[in-house]
C-alpha cells in the first residue's frame, strides 16, 4: 500500500518545526561564539594578512574606518560562523523536511544523502577559506600594488568578501550530490543534465553576480567552481545510473 502523501498544512507544520530547530542551534552557536570572539575574528583575519605580506607590505593591518564597525562586523562574524557550526544539523533537517514530501521508497535516500550533503558543505567552505580566497586576496594585494594603490582593507568589507566566498562554496560543493539525488528519484536524467548544460551555466554566472559583492573576480570565483561542479555531477550520474543497469555477477 502506497504511503499517504502530506497534507499542506502538513507540511507547513513540519516546515515550522524544523525552522525552530534550526534557529535555536543557531543562537546557541551564535552565543558560543560571541563568547570566543576574539580568537575567532583573529583566525578569520589571517587570509588577510597572509595575503598584505605576500603583496610584501611589512606591517598589514585591517582598518575600522567608522565606531561601530569593529562591534557591528564582529556580531556578524558570530552569527555567520555559528551557522557555519552547525550547518550539518542544519542541512539535516532541511533534508529530513524534504524527505517528509516523498515516498518511502524515495526517503531512503535522503537518509544516505543527508549525512555527505553537512560534509560536502563544511568541505566546500574550507576549500573556499583555506584556498580560493585566500590566494584570490592575494591576488589582488599584488594587482593593486602593481597599479599603483595600497591595499587598505576595512574589515566590514573584508569580512563580507570572505563570508560570502566561504559559505556559497560550501552551498555550491552540494550540486553533484543535488544532482545524483534528483537522478535517484527518477526527476532528473544525465542526457537532460548535459543538454541543460548552457542555460545552467548562465545561471551559474547570474548566481555568481548576485551572491558575490559587485566585482568581477568575486562573480568569476563563485561561477566556475559551480561549472566544474555541474559537469562532475553530470559524470556521477552516468556512472549511477551504469552501476544499477549492470548485471548480477
Amino acid at each position: 500500500m502506497a504511503a499517504k502523501r502530506m497534507t499542506f498544512a502538513e507540511h507547513l507544520e513540519e516546515l515550522r518545526g524544523r525552522v525552530i530547530k534550526s534557529l535555536i542551534a543557531i543562537g546557541a552557536a551564535f552565543v558560543i561564539c560571541f563568547i570566543f570572539s576574539r580568537p575567532l575574528t583573529q583566525a578569520l583575519n589571517e587570509p588577510v594578512i597572509f595575503a598584505l605580506k605576500k603583496a610584501g607590505m611589512e606591517d598589514p593591518e585591517i582598518m575600522a574606518i567608522r565606531p561601530t564597525e569593529g562591534f557591528i562586523t564582529t556580531i556578524r562574524i558570530c552569527a555567520i560562523v555559528g551557522i557555519f557550526l552547525v550547518s550539518p544539523y542544519v542541512i539535516y533537517q532541511i533534508w529530513k523536511f524534504v524527505a517528509a514530501g516523498l515516498y518511502a521508497g524515495e526517503r531512503r535516500w535522503v537518509h544516505i544523502f543527508g549525512p555527505f550533503s553537512g560534509l560536502l558543505f563544511i568541505v566546500g567552505s574550507a576549500f573556499s577559506f583555506l584556498l580560493v580566497a585566500r590566494w584570490g586576496l592575494v591576488f589582488l594585494a599584488k594587482f593593486s600594488l602593481a597599479h599603483g594603490y595600497t591595499p587598505r582593507f576595512t574589515v566590514s568589507e573584508y569580512v563580507k568578501f570572505l563570508l560570502i566566498f566561504t559559505l556559497t562554496m560550501g552551498v555550491v560543493f552540494q550540486l553533484p550530490l543535488v544532482m545524483l539525488f534528483l537522478t535517484k528519484i527518477g526527476m532528473a536524467t544525465p542526457r537532460g543534465l548535459a543538454r541543460s548544460r548552457r542555460y545552467a551555466i548562465v545561471g551559474m554566472f547570474i548566481a555568481g553576480a548576485v551572491l558575490s559583492p559587485p566585482d568581477v573576480f568575486t562573480m568569476i570565483g563563485l561561477a566556475l567552481p559551480m561549472i566544474v561542479l555541474y559537469e562532475a555531477g553530470i559524470i556521477l550520474c552516468k556512472v549511477s545510473l551504469a552501476k544499477k543497469k549492470e548485471p548480477a555477477g
